[in-house]
């Protein structure tokens, strides 16, 4: 009996699961673009996370969708970061990003250049400043300095600007799905849900993809 039991808790709980997952409704809980965009490569499906390292919520929201990414196969999803522009004091945070990317010191430094905003105080004004706090971690402050200042980096800067208007980004943390489907904390409520629902449109389209 108790066997029997715990059977039919386990069905109706996936039942009650599945019921949730329906009823995530396109331009309610997430948006649908218009007009998709090209996403950057046709391997997995695009994760696209706008961010600010100025933004407490995008430091906040960090920690579940991180914990999404370790569970997920990641040869289903391609996770790509963009810093946002809303103004010109957040270009040194986008030049530091994309210049830790192009070095592959994203994984040392993402975070520590979240917490050191968020959790110390600190104050960066300019890239330089930036790299003198990345120094003090044992990163080679003008190697970055030099990668940051570039012009591969510059192109990244301007690239990601042209992605935020082609995907009208005005609040962050944002993040795209294909190309397609936009979900935000507005639309889906908490960031728990966020993840959720990012979940659910990933499975989607890989699901109609085939993959």
């Amino acid at each position: 009996m108790k066997i029997m039991l715990r059977a039919l808790v386990a069905l109706l709980l996936l039942t009650a699961a599945g019921s949730l997952a329906a009823n995530y409704e396109a331009n309610k809980d997430y948006t649908v673009l218009d007009q998709p965009q090209r996403t950057q490569s046709s391997e997995g499906v695009e994760v696209r996370e706008f961010f600010s390292y100025l933004c407490p919520h995008c430091y906040t929201f960090s920690g579940p969708l991180q914990d999404w990414l370790d569970r997920v196969d990641p040869e289903a999803v391609n996770h790509v970061r963009t810093p946002v522009l809303f103004d010109r004091s957040l270009r040194p945070f986008a030049q530091a990003y994309y210049a830790a990317e192009t070095l592959g010191l994203v994984d040392d430094v993402h975070m520590r250049i979240f917490a050191a905003v968020h959790n110390q105080g600190r104050r960066f004004r300019s890239v330089e400043d930036i790299a003198d706090f990345l120094a003090e971690h044992g990163v080679d402050r003008e190697r970055f300095l030099n990668t940051a200042t570039g012009f591969a980096v510059d192109s990244r800067v301007r690239q990601g600007e042209q992605a935020m208007r082609n995907y009208r980004i005005n609040s962050t943390p944002t993040v795209v799905v294909a190309g397609k489907y936009v979900v935000t904390p507005r639309t889906a409520g908490s960031h728990e849900r966020m993840v959720r629902i990012i979940d659910y449109l990933v499975k989607q389209e890989a699901a109609a993809s085939g993959n």
